[in-house]
């Protein structure tokens, strides 16, 4: 996420809820393509709306990849909209997330898509 204070409330919620998970966030499309490359996760929580290259394009590029196409991925976006839920979903995401949420209602996404 673009938003650092987005970027840290959603740090602290999943590091209190699974303090045992290694964390790793990126503000821009580029750094999160980076860091997905050197880390290999399991979940990608991915902004639609990131400065470089849009969260649509980081979707589509996540499921070309061998190494990364068993990650989880729920993509958020202020733009709320049914034409980018569908659109990010057909990229490849496993859901997605309006903003404003509910910090509740991200925790059970989380949870949903890592059972």
């Amino acid at each position: 996420d673009d938003e650092k204070t987005i970027l840290k409330l959603m740090q602290r919620v999943l590091s209190k809820a699974h303090p045992d998970w290694d964390l790793k966030t990126a503000e821009n499309g580029f750094d999160a393509g980076k860091e997905m490359m050197e880390f290999l996760p399991d979940l990608v929580v991915l902004d639609l709306q990131l400065p470089g290259i849009d969260g649509f394009e980081v979707c589509k590029n996540i499921r070309t990849m061998e190494q990364l196409k068993s990650a989880k991925i729920l993509a958020i976006s202020g733009h709320n909209t049914p034409e980018n839920k569908q659109k990010i979903l057909a990229a490849g995401a496993d859901a997605f997330l309006g903003k404003p949420f509910m910090i509740e209602e991200f925790k059970d996404q989380i949870n949903r898509l890592l059972r």
